[in-house]
């Protein structure tokens, strides 16, 4: 590669930033930033600092389109074009590939026997709604019949505003008491 330069850093820049792909980059390339950076430390410093903004942006979004791409060639068996990267960059994405599919071999569900339970239609709505039993006692489900606040339920948890026709699990006290107002009717 011919010699780093700040159009050097900014044309890089634009081919990663186009490009969802990794554009070509050796080894020199790195070798020859650091040069760069040696040459005008002392020089002009604002060419500098943005030299160094470059060229940490180029890094990374290089660092996540090689994470992409390791993912690609875990969940798709894509294969990566090795001739884009550098020695270190190759290096760092067989050590992410390596521990994507470590990782995914430890929790592979693959093997694992799944109980899928018969998905019959409910016949309302009210049977989606479970009763709970909780750290405050027990839960009553309800259908309400007027619209009701925000309540603070015996349980110290908010609950509600609700409309009418909500069919809602609330703990029991609180139930009780909107069913003897007439505000909600048991289930």
């Amino acid at each position: 590669m011919a010699v780093v330069t700040f159009e050097t850093l900014r044309e890089i820049q634009r081919r990663e930033k186009k490009s969802e792909q990794l554009s070509e980059l050796k080894d020199e390339f790195y070798k020859g930033a650091k040069e760069y950076f040696e040459r005008t430390k002392n020089e002009d410093l604002s060419e500098l600092r943005n030299a160094q903004i470059i060229f940490e942006d180029v890094i990374e979004r290089r660092e996540k389109k090689i994470i992409n791409q390791a993912l690609s060639t875990v969940r798709l068996r894509e294969k990566a074009d090795i001739k884009v990267m550098s020695t270190k960059e190759w290096e760092m994405y067989e050590s992410l590939v390596s521990s994507l599919k470590n990782y995914r071999e430890a929790i592979d569900l693959r093997g694992a026997k799944i109980e899928i339970k018969d998905l019959t239609k409910p016949q309302s709505l009210s049977d989606l709604i479970p009763e709970k039993k909780g750290n405050g006692g027990e839960f009553l489900k309800v259908e309400v019949l007027d619209e009701l606040p925000e309540i603070v339920g015996t349980d110290l948890k908010d609950y509600g505003p609700y409309k009418k026709g909500d069919v809602v699990s609330i703990p029991r006290e609180n139930a009780q008491l909107f069913i003897s107002n007439g505000k909600a009717k048991e289930l």
